[in-house]
């Protein structure tokens, strides 16, 4: 198989790629070392423990992604609320 080129484009990415990979490769590591007839039993066992470990982390680092992007950029703005049948008036000084 011809190897893949992908672009990584943040941290983010780059983290749940490596996992992403990680996690293929131990999955047939354990699958090619289980004992006959225990092969899907070994490999399903792995696939609920590490794919628990690998959404966890990627959920993890998404949100602490997203949560230091909000940071950075500061609360938004709330909006004002707004008087029905109000009028506006500017403020009066008394001169005395």
């Amino acid at each position: 198989m011809p190897p893949l080129t992908l672009t990584i484009t943040d941290p983010t990415e780059r983290l749940l790629v490596e996992h992403a990979l990680a996690f293929a490769r131990d999955l047939q590591s354990t699958a090619t070392n289980a004992l006959d007839g225990q092969v899907l039993r070994n490999a399903e066992r792995f696939c609920l423990q590490q794919g628990r470990e690998f959404l966890r982390t990627a959920l993890t680092t998404v949100v602490q992604a997203q949560a230091e992007a909000v940071e950075k950029k500061g609360r938004r703005p709330e909006s004002a609320p707004a008087v029905r049948d109000g009028t506006t008036k500017a403020a009066t000084i008394n001169k005395s």
